[in-house]
C-alpha cells in the first residue's frame, strides 16, 4: 500500500489482466516483464515523482568509513556516512559513466 497505494491481491489481478498486452514478443533476453512495467508505473503515479522513486530502489549511497575533515557532509538521510554515486550504463549494461564526488548530505 506504502509504494503502489494498492492491495497486493489487487496488484497481481491487474498484472495478469494487463499481461497479454504488454507482453513483448522478442528474441531478446531483456524484454522488461510485465510485472515490473506495471509495478513502475504504478509507483511513479502513486509518489508523483520519477528521481524519489529511482533514489529509493536503485542503492545510489555507498557507505563510506567516516571521514575526519567535514565528516557531519557525508552523513545521509538515513543516518549514516555515504557517498553519492551515479552509474549510468547502456541497453548492454556496460557503465558509461560514473560519478562518486559528492558526499551523501542529509537535507
Amino acid at each position: 500500500m506504502k509504494h503502489y497505494r494498492f492491495p497486493r491481491h489487487e496488484l497481481i489481478e491487474l498484472i495478469e489482466e494487463l499481461e497479454p498486452q504488454l507482453r513483448r514478443r522478442t528474441r531478446r533476453t531483456r524484454a522488461i516483464p510485465p510485472h515490473t512495467q506495471v509495478l513502475l508505473a504504478l509507483r511513479i503515479l502513486a509518489s508523483g515523482s520519477f528521481q524519489h522513486v529511482i533514489g529509493d530502489t536503485t542503492g545510489t549511497h555507498i557507505a563510506i568509513k567516516a571521514p575526519s575533515i567535514d565528516e557531519h557532509l557525508y552523513v545521509n538521510r538515513k543516518r549514516y556516512h555515504s557517498l553519492n554515486v551515479q552509474v549510468v550504463c547502456n541497453a548492454r549494461g556496460l557503465i558509461t559513466s560514473f560519478c562518486a564526488r559528492f558526499p551523501g548530505m542529509f537535507v
